[in-house]
């Protein structure tokens, strides 16, 4: 196929291996570091602006306030944060809510920096942070009461197997939330922009799964593996201006 056409996949031909080693270079390299550092204040999502959050510090803990509610944690429930990243939205809420939180990241060095906030916060109690791949969750069936994932899964090199790992280490009756992103790849009016940018990503940002995020095709893989009661919810114009900040 032409490279970028709309079935191109510049990670397309290469093993699982060497994506999920792409992912760890990815934020391992000193641009992305010292951007989540000091541009996104640790946090590895888009924030929420508003008339009360007008600064990028603020909106992040308007979104982990935001999706904490979407959350809804019981008391005493095990969560499992599927890609952590430095551990911010685990943090968050094992500080703020009776719950403990496990968190899974590819990258060795997040999980040192999601320790270390942990501990600042005083809550390496109620935190556990290890190295691993949410492709292969290292935990018995029926773990967790609820999984969660922030803006990862568009890492993933094979979305099922994702979502069959996370499907297998959830209790019965256990919940998933996913704060990811949807893009209309057969847009009639900017299919040839939107194509450009999802191999520009996945290309740089070693974002594998953006196609899978072709719109209502998540929802379907959701069914696909058994998950019931599903609910969507549009969060565009919320992180639309922490977006363009970022873009800028």
């Amino acid at each position: 196929l032409k490279d970028g056409g709309p079935e191109y996949s510049p990670a397309k031909y290469k093993s699982d291996g060497e994506k999920a080693a792409e992912v760890v270079s990815y934020y391992n390299k000193l641009g992305s570091r010292l951007g989540y550092r000091f541009v996104m204040k640790r946090s590895q999502h888009f924030g929420i602006y508003d008339g009360e959050h007008k600064t990028e510090k603020l909106a992040q803990d308007n979104f982990n306030e935001q999706f904490a509610s979407v959350l809804s944690p019981k008391p005493g429930s095990k969560l499992l944060d599927a890609g952590c990243g430095q551990g911010v939205v685990a943090v968050y809420l094992a500080k703020n809510f009776d719950v403990k939180v496990t968190g899974v990241t590819l990258v060795d060095l997040e999980v040192k920096k999601a320790q270390k906030l942990a501990a600042y916060n005083s809550v390496s109690d109620k935190t556990n942070f290890v190295t691993g791949d949410y492709h292969k969750l290292d935990f018995d069936d029926d773990t967790f009461d609820c999984v969660y994932a922030i803006e990862t899964l568009s890492h993933a090199y094979n979305i099922e197997q994702a979502l069959s790992e996370i499907w297998r280490v959830l209790k019965p009756g256990g919940r998933f939330v996913a704060a990811e992103y949807e893009f209309d790849f057969n847009a009639d009016s900017h299919s040839r922009e939107i194509n450009e940018v999802a191999d520009y990503v996945s290309k740089h940002a070693s974002i594998h799964g953006i196609r899978d995020f072709n719109k209502g095709n998540f929802v379907s893989l959701l069914q696909k593996n058994n998950f019931l009661g599903i609910k969507e919810d549009d969060w565009t114009k919320r992180l639309a201006s922490s977006f363009n900040r970022l873009r800028s």
